[in-house]
């Protein structure tokens, strides 16, 4: 299996109550005043389809709404802080060269697909920049089990309880 650094988690914050989260966490940059907010995201097991989707067309950036019909709610452009996909970046200032919602699988996602590369459970994150990971490592086979379906459905496998 592949390996995901730890690099951060806080372990030492501790929520108030029973099931409480102390995220998001505010705080106030003592040099320039601004808000810096930290949250703790769970892995997007809704993003999973159209990462298979990505995972079937390589090599290339595709729209995932046209790909495949369904852009995941939201929870797809998530799995862009596990590295599993990479937005196309815009190569000039122009107005007329749109990118939006252009994504390619990495060799990340295509290791997460294959069963070859854990992800953690959640991942922390401070003003939209990744400060870390935490919770269980999940294979792509523990994350559709989260998220109530099947691996082998999702990847088309007739007749097939597990890979």
């Amino acid at each position: 299996m592949g390996q995901v650094k730890k690099l951060l988690y806080d372990d030492t914050v501790k929520p108030e109550g029973k099931g409480k989260s102390p995220y998001p966490i505010e705080e106030e940059c003592r040099f320039c005043g601004n808000i810096s907010r930290t949250y703790r995201r769970k892995f997007p097991k809704g993003g999973l389809k159209s990462l298979v989707s990505l995972y079937r067309k390589p090599n290339d950036y595709h729209h995932v709404k046209r790909l495949y019909g369904y852009d995941g709610g939201g929870d797809f452009a998530k799995l862009r802080w596990w590295g599993l996909i990479e937005q196309k970046p815009k190569l000039d200032d122009s107005r007329d060269t749109k990118t939006t919602g252009m994504w390619r699988i990495t060799p990340t996602g295509v290791a997460f697909v294959n069963g070859k590369y854990c992800v953690y459970e959640y991942v922390i994150v401070e003003n939209n920049h990744v400060r870390g990971f935490g919770g269980d490592e999940l294979t792509i086979d523990e994350a559709c089990d989260r998220g109530n379906f099947s691996y082998s459905e999702l990847m088309g496998y007739k007749n097939a309880k597990s890979r």
